[in-house]
């Protein structure tokens, strides 16, 4: 049966209807229409037509005004799902749909035609959304998987940045299925000693751990693992319209050993020392870009902000060992930094309380911005118009030298046009109007029974099949979820322009009205045997922590902070050394 899949779908007219059933004694089941229908009028009649008593009245309203919400939301993640689908979309993929066209043929009639009316079809232009979503995809993803790299294409990558298991490359060529994407090329760690960052391939224990879910099985033998995790995965629990799973596309050996030269005095030493491209590779990751804000490279005025948020929880499991109790009052965070201290890692320990970013309170969110310009380390980076301003571009841990944060800061006000208190205003805004964090919040709290009851569950998967995978394949998913970045693009409203498919913020300071997206990135699949590691690290952390506290590593907690100092709300950043 043909169906007609068409880039602009028509509305759903359905789309403001929410289907109800209230939990009462006697269920109250119904439609409510947002747009038809009053909160205050919709609950007169039920408790009029004596279905819905009396004193419920106010949390009835409360219970549809959250079904709404829900509704919306889910609407405006569907749409924006699709319209990144069709943005991401080849040229000529894209112009073969608009021009498609679709012939419809019946048999002629003969004595020997056996009767088919059946089972005609009346309808050639029917539209189902998870299909034209799933359609579109597919498509894209056949058309760039066309797509080879080879070694004349090296001097179109540039340097972007990179993390322990993965390679960022920014393309600078002119070819327009390529413009405002990066590559994700795989890395190998030099030290075969140390654990792998991330899952490639799958044991028979991983095998046994993620079979629920056969698309990553079958993502293994195709090269794609990173992707399907993130599809499939992750997208699960931090919404479809947040996560970019990208497509593969095929590299040339010859064009991973050229990038490799090409790239290397851009790269951070210790990086270089540590890993090198993995040039027996034969396909890497196309995402798009997200510290651009329309995937044009060419847009001006588009502001972009990294957070690598952490653990955004205290655990409360039964499983903590009594001389382990530290951990249900101190963030994980904090303790890792001291003993980072401790090793000579960093030079100063963060004030970023990641309980801050995570509290839902305006001014909790604003102390903890203010707390990453002081000590961005690898937690915070900005860019540009896709250019890095503020931050390190290998996710070094002193990725800011105290004697350039000043010059950074003053930077970063000339290209945004911002003052550092008004930047930081908007991106507290954004964050606490788009909820964003919540999501990620909820699958960091899979981790419901910590690292020290996890471990056992663990070593019970490689003995013998059991109960406990579940555990264990949540412990995981909440480890990429601690381990992950938020993406948060801002792009200002052109003057005149009223409507917009994005959210917005408008910063009075400035009479501006700013759109933006969020987007999480760096979402792979943590390998099974890095339980160990977990474990291991959480316990030298811990112990470290307890004996030393405070005392270690503390520096002049009276110096001044982000925005003890300067006039006019402008921040001016003091440090100590």
């Amino acid at each position: 049966m043909p169906y007609y899949m068409p880039l602009n779908p028509p509305e759903d007219e359905d789309d403001t209807v929410v289907n109800i059933i209230y939990p009462l004694e006697s269920p109250i089941v119904c439609d409510f229409d947002w747009e038809m229908d009053d909160y205050e009028d919709f609950a007169d009649e039920k408790v009029k037509d004596e279905v819905l008593p009396e004193d419920e009245k106010e949390k009835f309203k409360q219970f549809l005004k959250e079904k709404v919400r829900e509704r919306k939301l889910e609407l405006k993640e569907a749409k924006e799902a699709r319209k990144k689908t069709i943005d991401d979309m080849d040229p000529k993929t894209k112009e073969a749909f608009e021009n498609i066209q679709f012939y419809k043929f019946y048999p002629v009639k003969t004595p020997d035609t056996p009767d088919v009316s059946n089972v005609k079809a009346r309808y050639i232009n029917r539209y189902y959304r998870n299909a034209h979503h799933l359609i579109l995809r597919w498509l894209q993803v056949w058309v760039e998987m066309e797509v080879v790299l080879h070694e004349e294409d090296a001097k179109d990558w540039v340097y972007k940045g990179e993390g322990a298991a993965n390679l960022i490359l920014s393309y600078t060529g002119s070819s327009p299925s390529m413009l405002g994407k990066v590559l994700r090329v795989q890395k190998i760690l030099k030290d075969k000693g140390q654990p792998t960052p991330n899952c490639i391939l799958f044991s028979s224990y991983e095998e046994l751990l993620w079979g629920e879910i056969p698309e990553l099985l079958e993502s293994v033998k195709n090269d794609s693992l990173s992707q399907a995790y993130a599809t499939h995965v992750m997208s699960q629990h931090l919404g479809a319209s947040h996560v970019d799973g990208g497509v593969l596309v095929h590299v040339s050996k010859n064009f991973l050993e050229l990038v490799e030269k090409n790239v290397l005095s851009s790269r951070p030493a210790w990086r270089v020392n540590a890993s090198t491209i993995d040039a027996g590779a034969d396909s890497a990751l196309l995402i798009s870009d997200h510290s651009l804000f329309s995937g044009n490279p060419t847009d001006s005025n588009c502001i972009a902000v990294e957070i690598k948020a952490k653990c955004g929880f205290l655990p409360s499991s039964e499983y903590i060992s009594k001389e382990n109790a530290i951990k249900k009052q101190v963030t994980r965070y904090k303790m890792h930094q001291h003993f980072k201290f401790h090793l000579g890692e960093i030079s100063k320990i963060s004030n970023y309380d990641p309980l801050d970013l995570f509290s839902g309170s305006k001014e909790r969110i604003h102390m903890a911005i203010k707390a990453f310009f002081s000590t961005p380390q690898n937690n915070f980076r900005i860019f540009a118009n896709g250019s890095i301003v503020f931050g390190g571009m290998g996710g070094g841990a002193d990725s800011v030298h105290p004697n350039e944060t000043e010059k950074c800061l003053e930077d970063l006000s000339k290209v945004t046009g911002l003052q550092i208190s008004d930047f930081i205003e908007l991106l507290s805004e954004a964050i606490y109007e788009s909820g964003v964090l919540s999501k990620l919040l909820a699958t960091q709290k899979l981790d419901d029974h910590d690292i020290e009851g996890a471990i056992h569950l663990y070593y019970n998967i490689i003995s013998q099949p059991c109960l406990s995978q579940k555990i264990v394949r949540d412990f995981l998913i909440s480890a990429t979820a601690k381990d992950c970045s938020l993406m948060i693009s801002f792009q200002p409203r052109r003057s005149g322009s009223t409507d917009s498919e994005y959210d917005s913020i408008f910063l009075g300071s400035v009479n501006q009205i700013y759109d933006y997206k969020a987007y999480f990135i760096d979402l792979d699949v943590k390998p099974l045997d890095k339980m160990v590691h977990y474990f291991e690290l959480d316990q030298k952390i811990v112990s470290f922590y307890t004996k030393n506290g405070e005392t270690e590593g503390d520096i002049d907690v009276d110096s001044p902070k982000v925005g003890d100092s300067g006039t006019s709300g402008d921040i001016k950043i003091q440090l100590q050394h």
